[in-house]
C-alpha cells in the first residue's frame, strides 16, 4: 500500500465498516416498532405571560393567532403529527374541522403536504376570551404520516390559559396510528383545574439509551476497523490486544457521545438552537475520542492533534446525519454514518502526513511500499509482530533495531548491539529484500 493511498484507505475503511454497522443497527436497534404511547406532564405554579422562546417563534412565523385558550403542539421533525381538541359540548377540532361553533380553530397546521415540510413544525389551536366556554377540553396528538423511521418521536403539547401556560406535556409517540390525550378541565371561574389523565414514566431515558448503543457501537467497530487497517499497513497482522483496546475506547466514547447527543439536543430545543450544533458537538466527540484511540496504535502520532483531527471529522459527519436521517430515513442513516466513518478516517491519516517531520518509506517490492512517522518513540523493526515494521520472522530475528528522531536528526540503533548511525535525507537500510529510505520533510508553515 502506498503512502499516498493511506487517507484513500483509511476513508474508505470507515465508510464501509459504518455502512455495515449502520444498516444492521437500522434493522435491528432503530427499527424496532415503539408500541403504545407515554408522557409526562408537569403543571406551571406561576404560569409564564408567553410561551417559551423557541415556541413563541414558531407561532410568530406561522402568524398564530393569541386567545383566552391555546394550545401549541411542537416537534423537531418532519413527520405530520395532527393536534385535535373536544370541547366541552362534543365538538371536535382538526384539520377536517378547523373552525367551531364555540370560535375555536386550528389556525397552524403544519407539515400535512410533501411539499411544505418543516423541520421545525407548528400547530396551533386558540379561542376567544367570549366564545371560551367552561369544561373538560381533550386535546389528542395523532401521529398521521410518519417520514422519518420508526425512533420514538418526541414532541411537547404546551396549554395556555388567560395568559398563562399552565401546563407542558413532554410526549413521545412513535409509528402511524399512534395517539395521546390529555385533558384541562376549566370551571366556570375561570380557573383550570389539575389534568384527569394518568401520567407514564417518559420514555426519554429509552431514547437516551437506543442512541447511546447506536454511537458507542459504531464508534467501537469503527475504532477498531482503524487500527486493523494501521497493522495491514505495518503487516503486523491482526494485532488482537491492541485492536480489542481501541474498540473498547471507541465504544465507551460512542455510548458517552450518543447519550449526550440526546440530551444536550433537548436542552438546545428549549432555546431554539439549530440541533445540527448537537450532532456536530456529540458526534465531533466521538471522532475525537476514536482518533485518540487510533493515534495510540501509530507511531509518532500525536494524540492531541489526531484527537483535534477526529472532531473536526465527527462534526462533518454528524452534521450530514442530522441533515440527510430525517429526509432519507434508512438510506439517510447509512449515508451519514459513511460520511462519519470516511470523514474521521481520513481526517486521522491526513494529519499524520501532514505533521511528520521525517519518514522512513519501506519498500516491500516493487509496487508495495509503506510510510512511517518518525519522532521521539522508536519505531522498532524486527521479525515480532510487536514491530512496527514486520519483517519475515523466517529470516530476521524478532528485535533488528529501530529509528527515531532525536534533537532533529534521524537515528538508527541496532538492537543487537545498540550501536547507533545518524541517517540522512535519502539514507537507505537493507533488511534482505526489503528497503527503507529516510524521508526528511521541509517544516510546515
Amino acid at each position: 500500500m502506498s503512502s499516498f493511498n493511506k487517507p484513500i484507505a483509511f476513508a474508505a475503511t470507515g465508510v464501509v465498516c459504518c455502512a455495515l454497522v449502520a444498516l444492521i443497527l437500522d434493522q435491528f436497534l432503530l427499527g424496532a416498532k415503539w408500541s403504545g404511547v407515554e408522557h409526562s406532564t408537569r403543571t406551571s405554579e406561576q404560569g409564564s405571560m408567553l410561551f417559551p422562546p423557541s415556541v413563541q417563534e414558531r407561532l410568530d412565523q406561522a402568524q398564530a393567532r393569541g386567545g383566552a385558550l391555546e394550545a401549541a403542539l411542537v416537534w423537531h421533525t418532519i413527520d405530520d403529527l395532527d393536534l385535535h381538541c373536544r370541547e366541552p359540548g362534543g365538538n371536535e377540532i382538526w384539520f377536517k374541522n378547523k373552525v367551531s361553533e364555540t370560535g375555536g380553530e386550528l389556525d397552524v397546521d403544519q407539515n400535512a403536504r410533501e411539499q411544505d415540510l418543516n423541520s421545525s413544525p407548528v400547530e396551533h389551536i386558540t379561542w376567544s376570551e367570549s366564545m371560551r366556554s367552561s369544561g373538560s377540553y381533550e386535546f389528542r396528538v395523532v401521529v398521521y404520516t410518519r417520514r422519518t423511521g420508526d425512533r420514538p418521536l418526541p414532541c411537547e403539547l404546551l396549554l395556555k390559559h388567560e395568559g398563562q401556560v399552565v401546563q407542558i406535556h413532554q410526549l413521545t409517540l412513535g409509528e402511524n396510528g399512534d395517539s395521546s390525550t390529555v385533558t384541562l378541565d376549566i370551571v366556570s371561574s375561570g380557573v383550570p383545574l389539575e389534568p384527569t389523565d394518568s401520567i407514564a414514566p417518559p420514555l426519554v431515558w429509552r431514547s437516551v439509551l437506543i442512541t447511546s448503543l447506536w454511537a458507542g457501537l459504531i464508534g467501537g467497530v469503527l475504532a477498531a476497523a482503524l487500527a486493523s487497517a494501521q497493522s495491514f499497513v505495518s503487516r503486523r497482522g491482526l494485532m488482537v490486544v491492541d485492536t480489542l483496546k481501541t474498540a473498547a475506547i471507541g465504544l465507551l466514547g460512542g455510548l458517552g457521545s450518543g447519550a449526550m447527543s440526546e440530551l444536550v439536543f433537548s436542552q438546545l430545543q428549549q432555546i431554539g438552537s439549530p440541533a445540527s450544533v448537537s450532532s456536530a458537538l456529540s458526534w465531533g466527540l466521538m471522532g475525537s475520542i476514536v482518533a485518540w484511540a487510533v493515534a495510540k496504535v501509530v507511531p509518532n502520532l500525536s494524540l492531541v492533534r489526531s484527537a483535534l483531527a477526529g472532531a473536526m471529522g465527527g462534526a462533518v459527519g454528524g452534521v450530514s446525519l442530522h441533515l440527510l436521517g430525517p429526509v432519507y430515513p434508512v438510506v439517510g442513516r447509512v449515508a451519514g454514518a459513511d460520511l462519519l466513518g470516511g470523514a474521521i478516517g481520513l481526517m486521522v491519516a491526513v494529519v499524520e502526513a501532514w505533521t511528520a517531520e521525517a519518514t522512513i518509506v519501506v519498500q516491500w517490492s516493487p509496487k508495495e511500499q509503506s510510510k512511517f512517522s518518525l519522532g521521539r518513540r522508536p519505531v522498532t523493526i524486527g521479525g515480532s509482530s510487536a514491530s512496527d515494521i514486520r519483517l519475515d520472522p523466517r529470516v530476521h530475528p524478532a528485535q533488528v533495531g529501530s529509528v527515531r528522531l532525536r534533537d532533529g536528526a534521524v537515528v538508527f540503533e541496532r538492537a543487537d548491539n545498540g550501536v547507533e548511525t545518524q541517517l540522512r535525507n535519502g539514507s537507505e537500510l537493507r533488511f534482505g529484500a526489503v528497503r527503507a529510505t529516510i524521508v526528511s520533510l521541509p517544516a510546515r508553515p
